[in-house]
Order: C-alpha cells, then sequence, then structure tokens
C-alpha cells in the first residue's frame, strides 16, 4: 500500500502500526466525502482481502480523533462522520434526502462572517457552517413548498 499523509502522522502519533489501522488510513485518504464508520468499514471488506469488524474501526476511529489525525463530524440525526485534519478549512451541504455531506469553500462567506464577527466588536477564531439542503425542484406534497427538517444548527 502507499504510504500516506495520515499514515506518517499515525506514526508520529506513536500509535502502534497495525494492519486495520493502515486500512482505515487508506480509507480516509481516498475519501472525497466525510464517511461514517459503516461506510469505512464497508470500503475496507470490498477493497481488502482482509476482513476488519466494524467494532474496529470504531475504536480505530476514536484514537485517530484523540491523537488529532482525524475530526468526528456531527450532522444533526445522522451517525457521526470523519475527515482528516489538516486540510483546507471549508463549510458543509448535508443533502437531507440521502444524508450525502458534501464540503465545499466560499472566501465570500469566510469574509462575511469575519465581519459580522468585527462589526459586533469580536475577533472570530472559527466558525462550522452546515447548510441542510435537498434536490432542488424537491417539495412537500401537502403544501407546494420545498421540503424542510428542523435541524439544531453549529454555528460555533
Amino acid at each position: 500500500m502507499v504510504e500516506t499523509r495520515l499514515v506518517e502522522q499515525l506514526r508520529e502519533a506513536g500509535l502502534k502500526w497495525t494492519p486495520q489501522r493502515e486500512l482505515v488510513c487508506d480509507v480516509l485518504d481516498r475519501a472525497e466525502d466525510h464517511p461514517n464508520a459503516p461506510e469505512i468499514h464497508l470500503m475496507i471488506n470490498e477493497r481488502s482481502e482482509k476482513s476488519v469488524a466494524l467494532s474496529t474501526v470504531y475504536r480505530i476511529l476514536a484514537e485517530f480523533e484523540k491523537k488529532g489525525l482525524v475530526q468526528r463530524r456531527e450532522f444533526g440525526s445522522q451517525r457521526a462522520r470523519y475527515e482528516k485534519c489538516g486540510g483546507a478549512r471549508h463549510d458543509h451541504l448535508i443533502d437531507t434526502e440521502s444524508g450525502k455531506v458534501i464540503g465545499f469553500e466560499n472566501p465570500a462567506i469566510e469574509a462575511q462572517v469575519k465581519h459580522i464577527a468585527e462589526k459586533a466588536g469580536f475577533e472570530l477564531v472559527d466558525y462550522a457552517l452546515n447548510l441542510y439542503v435537498v434536490p432542488r425542484g424537491k417539495r412537500s406534497r401537502r403544501t407546494g413548498r420545498p421540503v424542510r427538517q428542523r435541524r439544531s444548527s453549529t454555528l460555533r
């Protein structure tokens, strides 16, 4: 398997090297979205001849989170999702129909959020923007309005 940045970070964090950790690292390095533990488990078992238990995937992700190698993300009532630490700052679109999480960057939004904080007399330290969306054109049969699901906002 090709040496990846997350694999290097794993070694630097002082975690014992195991084939199971390598497989989790490989899936996270290749992930284009924010997979949850069962999705990571499925990807490992589809790509590898070696079988890894779901409980092992959860344990490895908890270790990686504790060492600062991955970030656990909670999006409403969905299962926790994971992404590598150290990537570019980004926000999220969460499709409430499919559960898919799409990361996006928008410098104009970032500048506006910073401006809002400064105007209120604060210095922006960090923020999280999660937009809960439905596919364009999806409407309620009862009201004819776009479908909305109530979720708690996560603005830090």
